[in-house]
């Protein structure tokens, strides 16, 4: 029972808050992604920095729209 609770939430529950994410290390970003070639990244001039989904959250950042 357990490991069927387990898979539904892995594939059901969405994007984990484990997931690794990608950030603009600017004062002004927004946004997270799941990907460091997605397309919101493309205009940081910062570096890129790697963190969770849950930190990135915790942030106030959001997903960005080319990810969802």
């Amino acid at each position: 029972m357990e490991f069927v609770l387990m898979l539904f939430l892995m594939f059901v529950g969405g994007k984990g808050t484990d997931t690794t994410a990608y950030i603009c290390d600017s004062p002004n970003a927004k946004k997270y992604h799941l990907n460091t070639t997605c397309r919101g990244l493309n205009n940081c001039t910062y570096r890129i920095k790697k963190t969770t989904v849950a930190v990135a959250k915790r942030s106030g950042k959001t997903i960005c729209r080319w990810e969802d």
